[in-house]
């Protein structure tokens, strides 16, 4: 490593300054034998100081009769033999305590009030990987907001995903759109169906749909703006056409399939949700669950929460719960659990509580291109919670 780069970090640590992912890398440098002399090379002066003052960063006690040690060795042995052995144990001690005191540092609790840029978490943006039907894995660009899957796969300004033309094959094969905690991704289905896909899901599409029905499964929460698609229409009759019905939009999640025809609607089918919430924002939706059958039919403006074994319907507000695709955090009267959950997939960050003993409710309208610390500061300001960075956690107590 360049010598330059090895006293930046170290200079960096000092100040306090440090990234997150620096932290890692200077860690790691404290084993490096290179690393180690140009360390102590650039430390020996501090050393005296350092013992001389207990405040400073780089002293810890448990290392100061090592040092005592050796500076009070006996007078018969040579003066070169105690510099040299001093030296070394300096550089020894100084590799030690410098650790410790970075692993204390990052370990330590920061209010949210004390982040800084470097020790703040950016919010999420487009992220995305593509699997196609032969296995491959096409990292997707953070420059573009989504794909369009018609005659092959392209972004939403006509270049290529992949540098070259992915071909179109003449059968219908399976793709999946996957974007990680703290990404979003949106794609133009074969029959111009829009789907905006949340962090930390997957939706598994074909690359062309069947005459009979337009299927796509997702895990995780998506927004969908199916289009009215009519089946082919023949002659009835000399100068008639036969009317027809459209051809259906399946989405199928873990215990329930989504049928609609022409409509606007959000689904949000975690893994760890204890249902899955569809609502309606346009349209008209038929709700049937994966063991049971039963059936449901939703109107605009309701939202039906299933589980395995039922469904059950109530008239709501939608705006919570599409605002994620506007680029907006919208909670009305939500408790902590709902809102941290949120947070957690956006920010891509673990969040601990410290207690259950939070049981206000919030109401806030935050967008979600603010750092972390933003709308941690806003929750804090009802004065019913706080938070605290440890690590790569988020502490939540009362």
């Amino acid at each position: 490593m360049e010598t330059h780069r090895i006293i930046e970090l170290y200079q960096r640590w000092k100040s306090k300054t440090i990234a997150e992912d620096e932290q890692r890398e200077f860690r790691w440098l404290l084993g490096d034998e290179h690393a180690a002399h140009i360390l102590k090379t650039e430390w020996e002066s501090e050393w005296e100081s350092a013992f001389a003052d207990r405040e400073a960063p780089a002293y810890d006690e448990r290392y100061e009769a090592i040092f005592e040690a050796i500076v009070r060795q006996p007078q018969q042995i040579r003066r070169r033999q105690f510099w040299a052995a001093w030296r070394v144990a300096a550089a020894v001690v100084l590799l030690l305590s410098i650790g410790v005191a970075v692993y204390m540092w990052s370990e330590r609790a920061i209010p949210v009030s004390q982040l800084t840029e470097a020790t703040d978490i950016a919010p999420g943006g487009n992220r995305a990987t593509l699997t196609l039907a032969d296995g491959r894995t096409l990292d997707l660009s953070s420059k573009q907001a989504g794909i369009v899957v018609d005659d092959g796969i392209t972004y939403y300004d006509g270049s290529s995903v992949t540098g070259q033309a992915i071909p179109h094959s003449p059968l219908s094969v399976q793709n999946s759109l996957a974007t990680p905690k703290g990404g979003t991704y949106q794609i133009i289905l074969p029959d111009g169906s829009k789907v905006w896909l949340n962090a930390n899901s997957t939706l598994r599409y074909p690359s062309r749909f069947s005459a009979s029905a337009r299927v796509v499964e997702l895990e995780g929460e998506a927004y969908f703006e199916v289009s009215h698609q009519a089946k082919e229409v023949g002659p009835q009759s000399a100068g008639a056409l036969r009317e027809v019905p459209s051809v259906p939009f399946l989405v199928k999640t873990k215990n329930q399939t989504v049928e609609v025809l022409g409509t606007q609607f959000n689904v949000s089918a975690y893994a760890d949700d204890p249902a899955t919430q569809t609502t309606l924002v346009e349209g008209a939706v038929r709700l049937s669950l994966a063991g049971s059958g039963e059936r449901m039919k939703l109107e605009p403006g309701e939202q039906a929460s299933s589980t395995v074994s039922r469904i059950v319907k109530a008239k709501v507000d939608v705006e919570p719960y599409v605002a994620w695709k506007k680029g907006e955090f919208l909670f009305r009267n939500q408790p902590i659990e709902i809102i941290i959950r949120q947070l957690a997939n956006w920010y891509a960050v673990d969040f601990e509580f410290e207690s259950d003993a939070i049981t206000e409710r919030f109401n806030a309208i935050i967008s979600r291109d603010r750092p972390l610390s933003h709308v941690l500061r806003l929750l804090e300001e009802t004065g019913a919670v706080q938070f605290k960075r440890k690590g790569d956690k988020i502490i939540v107590s009362p």
